[in-house]
């Protein structure tokens, strides 16, 4: 049983969908196959596979769903269903570009699972006719992500146009959380691997596993690289003692 909103119907439809496939139910429940006019076998089959179909949506959602579901044919309940939740206007449309921008990535949460989600989100935008750009995709996932991916994030910044692309951010994201993740569990003598673990000794460890771009040690940024050089400060010019610009006591004096 899923709790059905407008947020995640969506992604319901392509879960109950599935089963449906599976208990060889959809062409009754989306109305592909309409109830024979003739033949009383293929009746009575049709109305058993509606009633299954019928009973398969009902036990799928919470009771607050209920009212939306009275319909006596599958294919009515389906299109109420839909009628109701997939709403397609502005203050849909930006609340979930909206929840896109906002997305982060959960303490503990593995890679495949931040891209899941952010996936869902943008999969919920081009079902109700948003267009998302790779870009624009990419952008989500990468600024989502904790502080400890940020050297990762500017390095892909700067990869070349041709081999930028979903697929290629993908695989160094999981690459880098793969390697992380040997990292510390390495580091803290792989005593336990589990997400929520993992996720507090990356945190304990602040920067500690951070290396600098300028001078390639750990520990810091390369903004705060101890060995970057200091850029000369120009001296402020100096006036002479008793130039026109210059206070001194007896001018101080002749002014009182």
């Amino acid at each position: 049983m899923m709790k059905l909103n407008n947020e995640n119907y969506e992604i319901w439809k392509i879960l109950m969908e599935a089963i449906l496939v599976r208990k060889q139910l959809r062409d009754v429940a989306l109305g592909v196959t309409a109830r024979p006019t003739g033949g009383q076998n293929a009746i009575r089959a049709w109305d058993r596979k509606n009633q299954e179909a019928r009973a398969e949506l009902q036990l799928a959602v919470e009771p607050d769903q209920l009212a939306h579901m009275t319909a006596e044919l599958a294919p009515e309940i389906w299109n109420e269903l839909e009628r109701v939740h997939r709403s397609t206007g502005f203050t849909t449309r930006m609340g979930l570009k909206r929840t896109l921008w906002k997305m982060k990535m959960k303490d503990g949460q593995r890679m495949a699972s931040w891209i899941a989600d952010v996936r869902g989100i943008v999969f919920q935008l081009t079902q109700i006719g948003v267009s998302v750009p790779d870009e624009d995709f990419i952008l989500a996932l990468t600024n989502g992500l904790p502080p400890h991916y940020e050297n990762l994030v500017l390095a892909l910044d700067s990869t070349p146009s041709d081999l930028f692309s979903v697929d290629y951010v993908i695989g160094r994201l999981r690459t880098e959380e793969s390697r992380q993740r040997t990292a510390v569990a390495s580091e803290f003598g792989g005593t336990d691997s589990s997400d929520q673990a993992l996720a507090a000794m990356l945190k304990r460890t602040g920067t500690a596993h951070i290396t600098c771009f300028s001078c390639g040690q750990k520990g810091h940024y390369q903004a705060n690289c101890p060995t970057a050089p200091v850029p000369p400060r120009t001296a402020a010019p100096t006036r002479p003692v008793g130039s026109a610009n210059t206070v001194t006591d007896e001018g101080f004096d002749a002014a009182w």
